[in-house]
Parts: structure tokens; C-alpha cells; sequence
């Protein structure tokens, strides 16, 4: 149970890490913070007038940062599989996008547009331990600050 714990607490902070990455990455190339199209940074995610992709508040999205997929959830988010990194290597990822070791951890990002200046950010990791359906969140808010 506890590893199990700890691999959710790793699968959140990965996806808000990701994010916060491509905002700061975007920043740094100058590129647009706005909803503007899909080379924004927040374009990236969906947009917040149509309340799709991310910001679909029914579904949300997932995102595998091995192949840096990022897809809708009209419904519920895929599970995850457990499978070697790109290259071989001795360590091991988890990824959306696989068919071998399938686990029962999947995680949803749900985005919300605060103001023109403010994103929040929500993602849930579940899981099963056992026949128990558990959850654990995260949360926070990044700013535009270029």
C-alpha cells in the first residue's frame, strides 16, 4: 500500500513538473502565454472558452510524458502501463501509450483559467489497492510572469 502511495505521490508531481516545464519553457522562447491557438502555452492544453481538452471540466486530460502526449478524456483517463524508457536502460516508466504491464494507476489533469494571468491546475491520481478505489490530488496555481 505504501508503494503504492508513493508511485501516486511520483505520477502527480511528474504531470505538474511537465507543466510548469512548458510554461517556463514557453516563457523563455517568447512565445505566447495565451489561449491564442496551439503554439500557446495554455493553447497546449485545450481551450478554456470551449471547455475542452484540459479544461473540460467533466473529463479533463491526460498527459504521457514519455512520447509528451497531450489528450482529452471525454470520459475517464487511460490507466497506465509499466515499461522500460525509451533506449532500454536499466529504469523503467509509466506511460499511457503501451500494451505490456498494464497497472491500475491512471491520472487526470483538469485546468481551470483564474483570469488572463492565472492557471489553476488539478491533478488526481487513482488507483486500486486491493478492491479499494483511492485517490490523491494535487493542486496549484502557476502565474504568467514574463
Amino acid at each position: 500500500y505504501a508503494n503504492n502511495e508513493i508511485t501516486a505521490t511520483y505520477l502527480a508531481q511528474e504531470a505538474m513538473d511537465y507543466i510548469r516545464n512548458d510554461r517556463d519553457t514557453t516563457a523563455f522562447q517568447n512565445l505566447d502565454w495565451s489561449t491564442s491557438g496551439p503554439t500557446s502555452f495554455i493553447g497546449h492544453y485545450g481551450d478554456p472558452s470551449l471547455a475542452n481538452g484540459c479544461f473540460d471540466p467533466s473529463g479533463g486530460c491526460s498527459i504521457d510524458t514519455k512520447l509528451q502526449v497531450i489528450a482529452g478524456c471525454p470520459s475517464t483517463c487511460p490507466t497506465f502501463f509499466y515499461e522500460s524508457a525509451p533506449g532500454g536502460g536499466a529504469y523503467y516508466v509509466y506511460t499511457a501509450t503501451s500494451t505490456t504491464n498494464p497497472t491500475t494507476f491512471s491520472r487526470t489533469i483538469k485546468m481551470d483559467l483564474v483570469n488572463p494571468d492565472e492557471l489553476e491546475i488539478t491533478v488526481k491520481v487513482s488507483w486500486k489497492n486491493g478492491s479499494v478505489q483511492r485517490d490523491q490530488e494535487l493542486k496549484a496555481s502557476l502565474l504568467k510572469w514574463q
